[in-house]
């Protein structure tokens, strides 16, 4: 067994007994090596894959404890930020110094960060120490001008809390991370979205990784499978990774390179060889904004929205089944050209 795999089946183990049996179970017949032997071939990583199946094959929805404070926060939350006339009034007093104590954090973390610099711009050292260390007079000036400012950043902070409130219901764990997700707790629904997310990012990087524009649905589907990451009962695993990948939206799918960074720091930690995945990393990280159109597609960088080329909305007269026009509407339109020819 790998460093690497070891330290896998330690956090599973640390997070649930249960999970590092199955994980046992999954490499004593031999047959998940000769699939991972098969990525390897292709060209891609498969320490990177099975980092990505064990993040989202092993997790667990727990429901937020105590479920009953979660309607009293939502209405102390909202009740606050809808405060008005007199109460938001007596509101923007008691924050009115809030915006104050912001203001002269950041210019003693500046000074700080200033004079411990190489080159020192002398000039601008006593510029902020002048602001830090105002008269009394000065300083009611600079408190009237961020007088504002500590109730937005309240009020911001109030929306955030209750937009978060409303739609989160449960805690996501997993071996190596742990968030929170908008779905209750055993719905199939999320595990369906753990699957096609899972799907998406094997997918792109074995295309990465092998430079084709292709992958293989038969590595895909028996590297899941052997994971029993799979809905049951399937006839036809391709077939259904063939179809899971198309209906995958631009908008949906999880940035690689993210992974790529994730990867990379944690195989650290028990101190792995570095693999494919982190060469890849690295040269993305050189090529900077110079990436191709090929890697635009592979959603390497920040947000989904950077994709070039997107998947062409049906209009309704492609629904009906043709795009051309009528004769009648042809005939009328042949008219009208003839008539301005003459």
């Amino acid at each position: 067994m790998s460093v690497f795999r070891a330290f896998i089946r330690e956090q599973l183990a640390k997070r649930d007994q249960r999970w590092a049996a199955e994980w046992d179970d999954v490499f004593r017949g031999g047959q998940v090596d000769a699939v991972l032997r098969k990525v390897k071939d292709s060209g891609a990583d498969p320490d990177f894959c099975l980092y990505l199946i064990v993040e989202y094959r092993w997790r667990a929805l727990q429901p937020l404890r105590p479920a009953w404070q979660r309607e009293r926060l939502l209405r102390a939350v909202t009740t606050l930020g809808n405060a008005s006339l007199d109460w938001k009034q007596a509101f923007q007093r008691e924050t009115s110094g809030f915006g104050w104590q912001q203001v002269q954090d950041f210019f003693a973390r500046t000074e700080r960060l200033l004079r411990s610099a190489k080159r020192q711009d002398q000039q601008l050292i006593k510029v902020v120490t002048r602001m830090r260390k105002a008269t009394t007079l000065e300083r009611r000036l600079l408190q009237h001008a961020t007088q504002g400012m500590g109730l937005r950043v309240v009020q911001q902070f109030l929306s955030g809390a209750e937009e978060s409130l409303r739609s989160i219901t449960a805690l996501d764990e997993g071996a190596f991370s742990v968030t929170t997700a908008a779905h209750p707790p055993q719905k199939s629904v999320w595990t369906s979205e753990q699957q096609s997310t899972c799907l998406s990012l094997l997918d792109r990087h074995l295309k990465h990784a092998s430079g084709r524009n292709r992958t293989s649905r038969r590595i895909l589907a028996e590297l899941l499978g052997q994971f029993g990451f799979l809905p049951d009962g399937l006839r036809d695993p391709e077939r259904w990774v063939e179809k899971r990948l198309e209906r995958l939206s631009p908008e949906t799918k999880m940035p690689l390179m993210i992974f790529y960074d994730l990867y990379h720091l944690l195989h650290k930690g028990p101190k792995a060889p570095c693999t494919g995945a982190c060469k890849l990393q690295r040269s993305v990280l050189a090529d900077g904004a110079r990436q191709s159109e090929n890697e635009d597609k592979l959603f390497l960088g920040g947000h989904p929205r950077s994709v070039k080329s997107r998947v062409r909305r049906p209009s309704k007269r492609d629904s009906r089944g043709s795009s051309r026009p009528r004769r009648g509407k042809l005939k009328r339109r042949t008219r009208k050209t003839l008539r301005r020819t003459r």
